[in-house]
């Protein structure tokens, strides 16, 4: 992405997606104004990236989260899967990474329109810097079945740093991007100066993420269930696994505000009543080996930049497991001052993108240049890996190199695309092979075949052989190693835009399910920390009776009902927690759920 040359015409709509492990968010530029977040009808800026089977149909974002709890099949993190054949099981149907994630970006298309009354069909979709050329592919492929051209595939730290510089564009400063998601982590160093973001180093764990810090939890869960209880909870039935997860979830996002909660496992270990406590402190001993993990890629940017930590200007947190504190105390003791406070982690990677989008059509005069983060290179004969371009490089790049033969008269060579910063091929990822074939005989070493490696602005690799002697030639894009051929994505994309009447036609149901969801999670929460001899009755019973009488409308989509008994729910709530609220607790009571 050198010089964003290529221009879009600017009547076009181009979406910003941060396509994320836990949640997604969108966002678009419109006529050159600030960038901002598209909200459904409750302001709601995050979907959750999640795609459940209700045993009569897929669900998708906060209907198919809310599902997780009522008996449902569920599928979280695809993301993690991308670039991979594995198979995900939903209602008895196969479905590979890509379907899924299309079914989450057509959603995401699906509420764009909804909010914008107009068809969107371009958008530029944001990736884990680590993110391998084949993951990259498949999300590509996602968006061509949700009906999306997708214009750019765009790092997520590099993202992050352009919606944060956007208005400092004149100065000169180094800014370092933390992007710890839901099942990534990734550190970027970029340079800010005169309109131009030069990212300058790139780390990170394509193995760790929020996910793994929810598994501890999960695991926790477990333990405690079966000490306290003598309980064992079998992970194997898809609908106790999925609340576990959901409570490790909610576990963790309340450790980040409370120093210690309760989590009503009730319903795990069949005891009325049951619970765990969990401390803050205790989350963290749990947690330390993964916290520890989070410290080379930092220290590696840094070094890669030939910075001093003293030397960066400004740190922007990015994903939404950054908003652990234990996460922001490293960061301040590493870098000795606090992280930037007025980015939202959970919005600046898609605004970020828009802003790209805005640049691609001339509107904002921007320049960006990204880096490859993982060296790409070639399988040597003796099982060495030759490095062709190396990590941190800038793209789009093209890097040609001379190979030989090993034995006489050897008819071919086979080029094999190796990715990974390890000395031996075998222990790098295999990208893609070709064989190239004819050539002259000939001593060994004597035929000069010229290799050419090209990464373009998505990150996409394109290999080319040339006997040099003969002017044979041979090219090749490493791309689809997910294994889906073009009729497999024809098909797939038929099948999203029938997904999408159906979302369409659900769209009202689903907010109204998130907003009541909210209000039960929010009453849970006090009950639990409530105990008997702390709460009158008509705060604790009819607190759990409003509970279940609500769960019950959810769970039979009784939607008329929600709706009557919204407002004497909400009055129960205020009455409940009066005192919380005297001392500045802040609940966003709402009048126009209709």
């Amino acid at each position: 992405m050198s010089d964003l040359n290529k221009r879009i015409d600017k009547d076009v709509d181009i979406i910003g997606i941060d396509l994320g492990t836990t949640n997604s968010c969108v966002a678009i530029v419109e006529n050159g104004q600030p960038p901002r977040v598209i909200t459904n009808e409750n302001g709601d800026k995050t979907i959750p990236s999640i795609v459940s089977w209700d045993g009569k149909q897929l669900l998708v974002g906060n209907e198919a989260k809310e599902s997780i709890f009522n008996d449902s099949e569920a599928i979280f993190s695809v993301k993690r899967f991308m670039g991979t054949k594995e198979e995900i099981t939903l209602g008895g149907k196969k479905y590979s990474p890509e379907q899924i994630s299309a079914m989450i970006l057509q959603y995401i298309k699906t509420r764009v329109e909804v909010s914008l009354k107009r068809p969107i069909s371009k958008a530029i979709v944001t990736v884990p810097a680590y993110f391998d050329d084949s993951q990259r592919q498949a999300t590509i492929n996602a968006g061509k079945i949700a009906g999306l051209d997708i214009v750019r595939i765009v790092n997520e730290p590099t993202s992050a740093s352009l919606a944060y510089g956007l208005d400092k564009l004149s100065d000169d400063m180094k800014i370092l991007v933390y992007d710890l998601g839901g099942g990534t982590f990734d550190v970027s160093l970029l340079h800010l100066h005169d309109g131009i973001f030069d990212v300058m180093a790139t780390s990170g764990d394509n193995h760790l993420g929020g996910d793994d810090w929810d598994r501890r939890l999960e695991e926790w869960i477990i333990s405690s269930a079966k000490a306290l209880y003598n309980k064992d909870i079998d992970m194997n039935n898809h609908i106790i696994a999925n609340k576990v997860k959901g409570y490790a979830e909610w576990t963790k996002v309340q450790l980040s505000f409370n120093e210690e909660v309760t989590v009503d496992i009730s319903d795990l270990v069949g005891n009325e009543g049951a619970s765990i406590v969990i401390s803050k402190i205790e989350f963290e001993e749990l947690t330390k080996d993964l916290m520890d993990r989070t410290k080379f890629p930092v220290e590696d940017a840094v070094k890669e930049s030939g910075l001093d930590p003293s030397q960066i200007d400004k740190i922007i947190m990015v994903g939404g497991s950054t908003k652990m504190p234990m996460i922001r105390e490293y960061v301040k003791s590493y870098f000795g001052r606090d992280p930037e406070e007025g980015v939202n982690p959970d919005e600046v990677v898609a605004i970020g993108a828009a802003v790209l989008g805005s640049s691609l059509k001339g509107e904002i005069n921007v320049q960006l240049n990204d880096v490859i983060p993982i060296t790409i290179g070639m399988a040597s004969y003796d099982g060495t890996m030759t490095p062709i371009i190396k990590r941190n490089t800038k793209i789009p790049c093209k890097k040609t190199d001379i190979f030989t033969t090993s034995f006489d008269n050897q008819d071919k060579i086979e080029v094999k695309v190796t990715q990974g910063e390890r000395t031996m091929s075998e222990d790098n990822k295999i990208l893609g092979e070709f064989e190239f074939i004819g050539l002259d005989p000939a001593p060994a070493e004597e035929p000069q075949i010229e290799i050419t490696y090209a990464i373009d602005e998505n990150g996409i690799l394109n290999v080319s052989a040339k006997d040099l002697k003969t002017g044979k030639f041979k090219e090749v894009t490493i791309k689809d190693t997910s294994g889906l051929s073009s009729d497999e994505i024809r098909k797939m994309i038929a099948d999203a835009e029938k997904f999408k009447n159906d979302d369409l036609q659900k769209m009202k149901n689903v907010e109204l399910s998130k907003i009541a969801w909210e209000y039960i999670e929010l009453l849970v929460k006090y009950v639990n920390e409530n105990p008997y001899d702390k709460l009158p009755y008509y705060k604790r019973d009819r607190s759990i009776a409003w509970i279940r009488k609500m769960e019950g409308f959810l769970e039979k989509e009784d939607y008329r009902a929600l709706r009557v008994n919204f407002i004497a729910f909400q009055f129960h709530m205020y009455v409940t927690m009066y005192e919380e609220i005297k001392k500045g607790y802040k609940m966003n009571f709402k009048t126009d759920f209709e």
